[in-house]
């Protein structure tokens, strides 16, 4: 379970925000962790530079073989190949402070996020030409606190997960509606709450998935059991992430086809009046609850009219563990979610329904 604090860090940094269709709170929580390796950032209007999209946007940091802060996002418009182009400049020391100090006009999705789309762009379902441009984004925000610091850039043993999700509106997607769309690489996290049950949004990247041994063996790689736990090479539990680039180091692959690859998939789904909110997390959350737990938790307390900052103050209470010997590490991950209460569910709005 790696190194623990002798007890845990219980400051929580809130963040809350909305627009007339939304209301969101993000919540991070140290726990019994050395460091705080998640990030994240919250914007609800960042102007004509991105097109008029509203942001709320998360950081969820893997950490590999040792302890970096690491930071990537989505651009506005959606660009899938950006995962693969990440790894590339993740290869050059000299790229590590540049791809911290990127501008925020022209990326503002940065890790596990949720997106209000107002923008000209996108009516219509996803072209292919969208959905690769899509997985091309979650690279270009990439960011290890080394570089940061200027300290030595390793980016071969270290690597995150990341999940985004971009809600639409209804004269900007195909379904009547609204929808939204999903990408995701590796094992943070996506569900929606469509009138009490768990919709997925994503699905985690695990080494035991058929798809994803075919690949990992394929490229060269091996899955094996440690103690009922399958990892690539007998190190990593996940089979995607961005950098881990030691993973990526067959010429003759393209970037999809590499023992770890940091391709997401794309998720689309139809919003409908049902719809009444999105969980996004990392996975010191999803360690704890399943999907339905979180909606489960999260709906009762948003119908007794709980300020959303308090229900992810409670939420990240419930998952820290009292005690990591009997919960047997569960629960001492660092934590940080986003909750999204989508206003116009017929659950909130009667009059929508």
């Amino acid at each position: 379970m790696g190194s623990l604090l002798d007890k845990p860090v219980k400051e929580k940094g809130i963040e809350t925000g909305g627009d007339e269709r939304m209301e969101w709170v993000t919540a991070e929580m140290q726990g019994w962790r050395p460091d705080m390796e998640d990030e994240h950032i919250a914007n609800s209007n960042v102007g004509e530079e991105m097109l008029g999209l509203p942001v709320v946007a998360f950081i969820a940091s893997l950490t590999v073989t040792v302890d970096p802060q690491v930071m990537f996002g989505m651009q506005a418009r959606p660009k899938k190949a950006s995962f693969h182009r990440m790894d590339d400049l993740l290869r050059e020391p000299a790229n590590a402070k540049a791809c911290v100090r990127v501008d925020l006009g022209t990326f503002a999705m940065r890790g596990t996020g949720a997106l209000y789309g107002e923008g000209p762009h996108g009516k219509g379902g996803l072209s292919d030409v969208e959905q690769s441009e899509m997985k091309e984004s979650f690279m270009k925000l990439q960011k290890l606190k080394q570089a940061e610091k200027g300290d030595e850039f390793v980016p071969d043993t270290v690597g995150c997960t990341a999940v985004c999700v971009v809600v639409r509106k209804q004269d900007l997607a195909p379904m009547p509606q609204g929808d939204v769309i999903t990408a995701n690489a590796g094992d943070s996290r996506a569900v929606m709450c469509r009138a009490g049950q768990a919709l997925e949004l994503s699905y985690d990247h695990k080494p035991a998935s058929e798809t994803e041994k075919s690949r990992i063996e394929a490229a060269g790689g091996t899955v094996e059991d440690n103690q009922g736990v399958a990892r690539v090479n007998g190190n990593l539990n996940l089979s995607r992430a961005i950098g881990d680039l030691e993973y990526k180091k067959r010429e003759d692959l393209p970037p999809q086809e590499q023992v770890i690859c940091s391709t997401p998939d794309v998720v689309i789904r139809e919003l409908t009046p049902e719809d009444e909110f999105i969980v996004l997390a990392c996975d010191g959350i999803w360690d704890v609850m399943s999907n339905q737990d979180i909606c489960d938790f999260v709906k009762p307390r948003l119908e007794k009219g709980l300020e959303m900052k308090v229900i992810s103050e409670e939420l990240l209470e419930h998952c820290c563990s009292e005690d990591p010997s009997k919960t047997q590490g569960l629960g001492t991950d660092n934590m940080t979610v986003v909750i999204v209460k989508l206003k116009e569910s017929s659950t909130w709005s009667p009059a929508s329904a």
